[in-house]
């Protein structure tokens, strides 16, 4: 899974989502958020294609389903479990996956746990196994959710100033300039230059 660079304001956007044991590489095209560039209209609605069209993985799975891969998974044993055993077992077990989305339930992953487990195993050890793959269904799903859902989230640009804000801006500097040329042509006296003076008027008066 490739992320472009983030940068300041802006999500870590995705180029490539794969979704695992779906034969999918969803490319939603190449974008470089590096340079503030938010995805094109045809990136995102290429996502909302595929969350719509992707939704019954991503979505909760049915009984059957459940059911279908527990029997597969249970028949790739070395010894399966009897039928009368896991009629009895099978409703307790899939209670324990239901939680996950339908799109695990497949016959990818259950080659994977007839390769991982010798005998039937038991609704903790399957949540366990099952974890993993989900947590990658999950990434896939928030991925093109950053994409379909993109919000720029930079503070928008300050407009540019009227030409009636650069007059009034120039007349209050100018009011500040002359100020400040009245205050340079009389300067600030020193303390000891003021005594000075009042000495002289005050002898000039004797």
């Amino acid at each position: 899974m490739s992320n472009a660079i983030a940068v300041k304001g802006l999500p870590g956007l995705p180029e490539k989502v794969i979704l695992p044991d779906h034969g999918e590489v969803l490319s939603l095209g190449i974008w470089h958020a590096s340079s503030g560039l938010e995805p094109g209209d045809d990136a995102r609605m290429e996502a909302m294609r595929l969350l719509v069209s992707l939704a019954p993985v991503f979505g909760p799975p049915k009984f059957p389903q459940v059911r279908n891969w527990l029997q597969r998974v249970n028949l790739g044993m070395s010894q399966p479990a009897s039928t009368t055993d896991f009629d009895a077992r099978m409703p307790v077990i899939s209670d324990a996956i239901m939680g996950f989305m339908a799109g695990v339930f497949t016959i990818e992953t259950s080659l994977e746990a007839i390769r991982r487990f010798k005998w039937f195993p038991g609704g903790a050890e399957l949540a366990e196994f099952l974890e993993t793959k989900a947590s990658q269904i999950r990434f896939a799903e928030w991925q093109l959710r950053q994409v379909a859902e993109f919000v720029d989230r930079r503070p928008p640009p300050k407009p540019a100033p009227t030409q009636a804000e650069k007059d009034a801006v120039a007349e209050i500097l100018g009011g500040l300039s002359g100020y400040r040329k009245f205050d340079i042509q009389e300067p600030v006296r020193s303390i000891d230059e003021q005594i000075a003076e009042l000495k002289r008027g005050s002898e000039e008066k004797k």
